[in-house]
């Protein structure tokens, strides 16, 4: 028996030039459960990226937050 598998998963990668600004919006401890830590980075590429806080902790319970990529805009 033979099983074939495809990848179906899309990864934006980090900018293609040089960050030149990076700011971040962190939250208070009484801000609504519903916002998320934030930034924002624009580069060289002549891109900005917004990137919300994730959880990514495994199934063995080891604690993992990252910024994942939530919008990719071209500057004109």
């Amino acid at each position: 028996m033979c099983f074939r598998y495809v990848l179906n998963t899309t990864v934006e990668g980090p900018h293609e030039d040089y960050v030149h600004t990076l700011q971040m919006r962190p939250l208070s401890t009484s801000a609504s459960p519903d916002r998320h830590h934030m930034a924002v980075t624009s580069s060289r590429d002549g891109k900005f990226k917004l990137w919300n806080l994730v959880d990514d902790t495994d199934i063995y319970s080891r604690i993992c937050l990252m910024f994942n990529i939530c919008t990719i805009e071209i500057l004109s």
